[in-house]
C-alpha cells in the first residue's frame, strides 16, 4: 500500500525544497510489515511527510516499487536530491529508477554505523565534527 495525499504531494511542488528523505522502519505488533518513507523539511525545518508505503521486506524489490509510486506521485523535481541511508536495496533501487538523481547518505546514519564498528562514541563524534 503506498499513501501520498494530495496536500502533501501540492505543498512539495509548490513550497518545499526538493530534498527527500527516504527510509524504512520495522513495526512490530499485531502485523509485521516494514513502513517506507519520504520525507522533507519545510521552511522551519519541521518534518514535512511526502509519502509512505507497506512492505513485507526491505529489500531492492521493495524498494523499487516505493521509488516507482513516488516518481509516479512527483514525478522528477528539477534540482533534486534524495538522502537515506546506505542499505544496499536502497542504492539498487536508486539507480533503476532515478538513476540521474543526486544520491546521498545520511551523515545520522553514517555517525551510528562507525559508533557501532568502532565501538567509541569519540569516533562518532569526531566525524560528525568533520
Amino acid at each position: 500500500m503506498f499513501i501520498a495525499h494530495a496536500a502533501s504531494l501540492h505543498g512539495f511542488c509548490t513550497m518545499i525544497r526538493p530534498v527527500i528523505a527516504i527510509d524504512g522502519t520495522h513495526l512490530n505488533g499485531k502485523f509485521s510489515v516494514i513502513m517506507f518513507v519520504a520525507i522533507c523539511l519545510d521552511a522551519n525545518n519541521q518534518v514535512f511527510p511526502l509519502a509512505y508505503g507497506f512492505g513485507d521486506v526491505e529489500d531492492e524489490m521493495s524498494w523499487t516499487w516505493f521509488l516507482k509510486e513516488l516518481k509516479n506521485s512527483i514525478g522528477i523535481p528539477e534540482d533534486c536530491m534524495i538522502i537515506s541511508d546506505r542499505h544496499l536495496g536502497i542504492k539498487a533501487a536508486m539507480e533503476k529508477v532515478y538513476p540521474n538523481v543526486p544520491h546521498g547518505y545520511c551523515v545520522f546514519h553514517m555517525a551510528q554505523n562507525i559508533k557501532n564498528d568502532y565501538k567509541r562514541k569519540d569516533v562518532s563524534i569526531l566525524f560528525k565534527q568533520a
